[in-house]
């Protein structure tokens, strides 16, 4: 939900998370980082496969809390369409 009742409109929303990394992504040691370093996740424990990261600079963002959740939702979505089908 946006801050202070204001609509973000999906397009807008999903636009602000994608410029937040920059590709390629490379995995190292259990993070994931973008092309500028920026750690994008994390291996969490047994229990979780990955935590969203980068708090430290999406929280200085009016609407960072609802940037990092579109971000999570876009790899969700990039793990069901290429799980398994890329190897």
């Amino acid at each position: 939900m946006a801050k202070n009742n204001e609509t973000i409109s999906a397009e807008s929303l999903s636009a602000q998370a994608l410029s937040q990394y920059t590709p390629p992504f490379s995995h190292r040691g259990g993070y994931i980082f973008d092309a500028d370093h920026n750690m994008v996740a994390d291996q969490s424990g047994d229990d979780h496969l990955l935590r969203i990261r980068g708090w430290g600079r999406l929280g200085k963002l009016e609407n960072g809390g609802d940037v990092q959740d579109e971000i999570g939702d876009l790899i969700a979505k990039l793990l069901t369409k290429h799980w398994g089908k890329d190897q």
